[in-house]
């Protein structure tokens, strides 16, 4: 499957996800169908928002994951508690609607930029 992007022309709104370890990501929200306008997984850099007169905490929130209380990372034996959400069907292939049918877990952000790593096949 392919990365799916927006088709429409309609307005546009920058906006932040909060992940569960307090950090953000920004992105291009469609304010006709609610997608990402750049395609699933495309994060806008903050030197970027930021060169372009944005506080990057002033932006609409799409999605909180903070609050997660009483979770713990997915990995073996690992303690850490700056959690993310880690998808099993990847946005970047399977898109920001359908992977959201598969199973998640959350791993702390070393264990998420593992696994990432490893889908991607870089080491």
């Amino acid at each position: 499957m392919s990365r799916k992007y927006c088709q429409h022309d309609s307005g546009r709104t920058l906006v932040r996800n909060i992940w569960t370890n307090g950090t953000n990501a920004v992105w291009v929200r469609c304010d006709m169908c609610g997608n990402n306008t750049n395609g699933d997984g495309i994060w806008i850099p903050h030197d970027e928002v930021k060169k372009k007169g944005y506080i990057i905490e002033d932006l609409p929130i799409a999605l909180d994951y903070r609050g997660t209380a009483g979770a713990n990372c997915s990995y073996e034996g690992c303690e850490n508690l700056d959690l993310e959400l880690h998808h099993t069907a990847p946005k970047e292939k399977f898109g920001s609607v359908e992977c959201e049918k598969y199973p998640k877990y959350y791993l702390c952000t070393k264990h998420h930029v593992i696994m990432t790593k490893a889908w991607r096949g870089q080491q």
